[in-house]
């Protein structure tokens, strides 16, 4: 399918017909028989999967097999796929694997009592659920992602420098919210996690925790700034910048890793994208797209840092605070670990610029993905 769709003339046609129907009609192609023909073509391939799961599960067909809902994680993996084939055969192992969990979780608890034996207190409606919540959370990231790539791109042709640069302090605004939850999350509920699935004495030190909260809050930032990098092209520009990063990091984890581990190599790239990839990247975009000062710039992102390490120890502290124990506690933290960045930025945020502004982008993105769902 994936090369039906995407390296033939007979591809490029069906693909024109759904995402751009009237310019499919201005060059001659039938747009509706392609329609008709492929719905009918698509149903016909699901009436057959449908056919062999019911003489799978049976071994015969009649009115009393059912496929038990199949069909509609069917819907959600197109979805979580973002209609992309290469995807939608990965993601099928990770649907495959929850259902997988379904089944066969109580015998793997009975069979693996110590590390697996959690398993058996999980109801499996939760894991029916979870191909569905991925999708969710999948799409919702998805639909920010590809709305603001589209709109910086769109942006960079059409607007201002002024335009781009409020643009640019606008989605770090709206990364500095999903990343300040995300590692609230991460802060709070590694530790619960791993001990339900590994036991007690397999977790790894809070300081670890605390290190790979820092490295996926650099990297985040990180990418964001990659992505006006890419944008605007600035790729001549910015050639020396990742060589010398990684000659940096790797010096660092050649000093470092004999005398403290684990630490030291997670430390090291915290280190050499901190103090070295995320500078050049400001002063290149800076200097090459934005063509002006951005200190204030660097205020806002001192600021979110800040409202995240707050944020942060509200939550650790609240955590400890109730000591649960087992799925409760995942539950409560999580919820805490949401809870206490959201209600920050709401009280600090809430009526600022960038947030109004994020809420009507957060309604267009949302109105442009129903659209396109089945």
């Amino acid at each position: 399918s994936f090369v039906a769709l995407y390296k033939t003339k007979f591809g490029l046609r069906l693909r024109a017909c759904g995402e751009h129907p009237q310019a499919a009609d201005s060059v001659g192609i039938n747009v509706k028989r392609m329609k008709y023909l492929h719905i009918c073509l698509g149903c016909g391939i699901m009436g057959i999967g449908g056919y062999y799961m019911g003489l799978n599960m049976s071994g015969s067909f009649n009115s009393s097999c059912w496929i038990n809902g199949y069909g509609w994680i069917a819907v959600a993996l197109v979805i979580f796929a973002n209609w992309n084939p290469i995807v939608a055969i990965l993601g099928t192992f990770v649907f495959g694997f929850f259902n997988t969990l379904r089944v066969s979780g109580s015998s793997l608890a009975a069979a693996f009592p110590g590390p697996l034996g959690w398993l058996a207190a999980v109801p499996t409606q939760l894991y029916q659920a979870l191909p569905f919540i991925i999708t969710a959370i999948v799409g919702f990231l998805s639909a920010i992602i590809t709305g603001s790539m589209a709109g910086i791109g769109n942006s960079l042709i059409t607007e201002t420098r002024e335009t781009n640069y409020l643009g640019f302090r606008r989605l770090t605004f709206i990364m500095s919210w999903i990343v300040c939850v995300c590692t609230n999350c991460f802060l709070v509920l590694f530790q619960p996690f791993m001990k339900l699935w590994m036991g007690a004495d397999k977790m790894l030190p809070m300081s670890m925790v605390i290190l790979f909260c820092l490295y996926f809050f650099v990297i985040e930032y990180d990418q964001l700034l990659n992505l006006y990098k890419d944008s605007a092209g600035l790729w001549h520009e910015d050639r020396f910048r990742p060589l010398v990063t990684s000659l940096v990091n790797l010096s660092l984890n050649l000093l470092t890793v004999k005398f403290i581990g684990l630490y030291g190599i997670v430390a090291s790239t915290v280190v050499s994208i901190l103090f070295v990839g995320i500078p050049w990247l400001l002063h290149n975009l800076s200097r090459y797209l934005f063509q002006r000062r951005i200190s204030d710039y660097l205020l806002e992102l001192a600021g979110y840092t800040a409202l995240t390490a707050a944020s942060c120890c509200i939550s650790f502290f609240l955590a400890r605070a109730l000591s649960l124990e087992g799925l409760i506690a995942l539950v409560v933290y999580g919820l805490t670990a949401v809870c206490v960045p959201t209600l920050l930025y709401l009280l600090i945020f809430g009526r600022s610029r960038f947030f109004r502004e994020t809420l009507l982008l957060a309604r267009e993105l949302l109105s442009t993905r129903a659209h396109r769902e089945p």
